[in-house]
């Protein structure tokens, strides 16, 4: 078995590993677009996955944030708190569902965002799943959980951020210990 097989096969039985591959991958390439095209292109040529697609895509909403992070050092609590509300929603939302993808293909399919009547075969009404469509709407579900599960508890989520970009040391509109004037990278 070669390399290229090897990985597609620890991305596919590892929900786990495909997030973390695909949280790398993104925070190199700074563009969770570009990296969800990459993954369409391979599941539509049956070279990944569904299962590895979608954890790939969680991982890529995850690395996406790598940008905004990095954008707001040395710019103060504010920006690094809208920075790291992003990190961590996605970050355990992505963990959770990576424990096992396909509850992201199930919810997808049962809501009919990815079926087609069949081409060929002997059940001409039996659903067929497109993996590129699947993994896009995957995507597109996540978000919208998040949005749904974070909205509600605003208030305390915010008071949550801020406690973790304290503990960051960011405090008055600096990071505590740097010389660097405000608006200007550390």
């Amino acid at each position: 078995m070669c390399i290229r097989d090897r990985f597609m096969t620890l991305l596919h039985g590892n929900g786990l590993y495909a997030l973390f591959a695909g949280t790398l991958f993104t925070g190199i390439v700074q563009s969770s677009g570009a990296s969800l095209a990459i993954y369409l292109s391979l599941a539509k040529d049956n070279l990944l996955t569904t299962r590895a697609g979608i954890g790939l895509t969680l991982g890529a909403n995850v690395g996406t944030c790598l940008t905004a992070v990095l954008a707001a050092l040395g710019e103060g609590p504010g920006p690094m708190q809208v920075a790291m509300s992003m990190v961590l929603v996605r970050s355990v939302a992505a963990f959770c569902f990576a424990l096992d993808p396909m509850i992201l293909k199930m919810l997808v399919t049962s809501l009919g965002m990815c079926t087609r009547p069949a081409v060929v075969g002997p059940h001409r009404d039996e659903p067929w799943q497109d993996g590129e469509c699947v993994i896009a709407a995957s995507h597109t579900a996540f978000n919208v959980i998040i949005a749904i599960m974070v909205v509600p508890f605003s208030g305390p989520y915010a008071r949550l951020v801020k406690r973790v970009v304290g503990m960051m040391g960011y405090r008055d509109n600096k990071l505590l210990g740097s010389k660097a004037e405000p608006g200007l990278p550390v």
